[in-house]
């Protein structure tokens, strides 16, 4: 019931952003970190959440069968977009992304069911399925996941400008740029937390 109430202000609350603001248009937030402003209302909800859970344990706590509720909704939604666009030459999705009208709430309502579907989803799976003492590796990955998390957007950014000019396949630059920047902005995030006063932030 509260993921639900949560996933229904998500809904309303990114359908009010939507009013002003359209999928792929950034501004500069507090004047400095780039932002979609149609995605901030997730950004900033599943953080709150994620800080609820993880005080309250609710992880842990979350039965086996919720969780597999909302993996099936967040895929169920996230397949109708590609079914729709592959096989219906977009019914749906041709719907206006912004504005006060029914094309920016369906919009709104798939971005917070995609979101909290597998966001909630995907960690009851790997906490089923997958979970398990990490090695080395992993623990390092895993401690260096947030840093990577608030860095990646500038690093991502200067991988692409800097294969911008390459002769090379847009696929081949896509890989390249994919790979780069996970390890850019891992390994940027492990240095990060050596840090002795970093590493109590982040």
């Amino acid at each position: 019931v509260a993921l639900g109430v949560f996933a229904l202000l998500l809904v309303l609350i990114t359908w009010v952003v939507r009013w002003r603001y359209t999928s792929g248009q950034w501004i500069p937030l507090l004047f400095l970190v780039p932002a979609e402003m149609v995605h901030l209302p997730q950004y900033v909800g599943m953080f709150l959440l994620g800080i609820l859970a993880y005080r309250v344990n609710a992880l842990d706590r979350l039965p086996t069968s919720v969780g597999w509720i909302w993996l099936g909704i967040g895929a169920l939604y996230a397949a109708g977009y590609y079914v729709d666009v592959l096989f219906f030459r977009r019914i749906i999705w041709s719907q206006p992304q912004s504005g006060v009208n029914l094309g920016s709430l369906v919009w709104s309502t798939w971005d917070a069911l995609v979101c909290v579907g597998l966001g909630v989803g995907l960690l009851v799976l790997f906490r089923q399925s997958i979970n398990k003492p990490a090695g080395r590796l992993m623990s390092a990955i895993t401690r260096a996941q947030y840093g990577a998390y608030i860095l990646h957007l500038p690093v991502v950014l200067g991988v692409q400008g800097g294969l911008s000019g390459a002769p090379l396949p847009a696929f081949v630059k896509f890989v390249i740029a994919t790979i780069l920047s996970a390890l850019l902005s891992f390994g940027i995030g492990h240095l990060l937390v050596q840090i002795p006063g970093v590493r109590k932030v982040i």
